[in-house]
């Protein structure tokens, strides 16, 4: 019971007023992009800055363990913007934000999160039981990439190996299941003679007009 007390809590606390105030941002940049109204680097770098800085107010971190969980989960997609190591939600400065990206990959960044926050809230994504650091990321990615690559792997021998069984029957059939000379070869080969003359002066002794 306390368990679902302290997700009910979380859940009242912080996704829906974060997936909120996402939203609000998402339809910001997309207004601005329908205007073709580009930001300027020093305003792309405070609206970055902000985002970091309101998603770590709303989680409050420091308040529970649970959501002390969410806002290392949040990072984790924060850092696509955010140099997460010189980030500070109390002052801002350029270099926490990162000098790669433009208002495309900010914009993509606040779905991804919306989207990330919405299967927290709805369970489709399960919580951690400890908080997420940039060790535990990259040896999940690093998992991911190895069951990828086994699986294209196996994919590639498969298809070897059908490939070859193929070849195998295919072989064992001409050596077992028929003759050299069994099949027709040419048979769509028109008499000379018919064709030059426009009629075979050989009759039934033609081979080509009298096939077997």
């Amino acid at each position: 019971c306390v368990a679902m007390a302290a997700g009910d809590a979380i859940e009242e606390a912080v996704f829906d007023p974060l997936i909120k105030e996402l939203d609000t941002k998402v339809a910001q940049l997309e207004t601005n992009a329908k205007a073709q109204h580009p930001p300027t680097r020093k305003e792309l770098e405070i609206f970055v800055w902000k985002c970091g800085r309101v998603v770590r107010l709303l989680v409050k971190p420091e308040a529970s363990n649970a959501r002390e969980i969410f806002w290392s989960e949040c990072k984790g997609l924060l850092k696509k913007c955010l140099v997460i190591e010189k980030f500070n939600p109390s002052s801002f400065t350029s270099e926490a934000v990162r000098l790669d990206i433009v208002e495309n990959d900010l914009l993509e960044m606040l779905r991804q999160l919306t989207r990330y926050t919405s299967q927290r809230k709805s369970g489709r994504i399960a919580a951690p039981d400890v908080v997420q650091t940039l060790e535990l990321g990259e040896a999940r990615k690093r998992k991911r990439e190895t069951e990828e690559e086994e699986k294209k792997q196996k994919e590639k021998d498969d298809a070897w190996q059908k490939r070859r069984d193929q070849k195998f029957n295919s072989w064992a059939f001409d050596q077992m299941g028929s003759k050299w000379d069994d099949a027709l070869s040419d048979v769509e080969e028109e008499c000379p003679d018919k064709k030059k003359n426009g009629s075979c002066a050989y009759g039934r002794q033609c081979g080509f007009c009298f096939r077997e």
